[in-house]
């Protein structure tokens, strides 16, 4: 489940799970990272996100949580298509 708050309002949209890798596994931690790399080294390279010096803080990471950091409401709209494409974000 995807959910962000923008501008005061709570904006929630459902991912599907792909259920191809269960949980616990022993592939489970490996397919994680590269999943997370593959996420933060999209949302760097669409230079939407939130930079400091530099440096790219537009998404924070703290265990299996990710919250995408941008200047506005259509800055965070052009993170998501980045990252589900087709997904309905307007």
């Amino acid at each position: 489940m995807l959910c962000f708050r923008a501008l005061g309002k709570l904006c929630i949209q459902a991912v599907s799970d792909c259920g191809w890798c269960e949980a616990g596994g022993v592939l489970s931690p490996c397919l994680f990272a590269l999943f997370i790399d593959s996420i933060i080294f999209t949302l760097r390279r669409s230079g939407v996100g939130a930079f400091i010096g530099g440096h790219y803080v537009g998404c924070l990471l703290y265990a299996d949580d990710i919250m995408l950091v941008c200047h506005s409401l259509t800055a965070m709209q052009t993170d998501a298509r980045y990252l589900f494409p087709g997904g309905g974000f307007t």
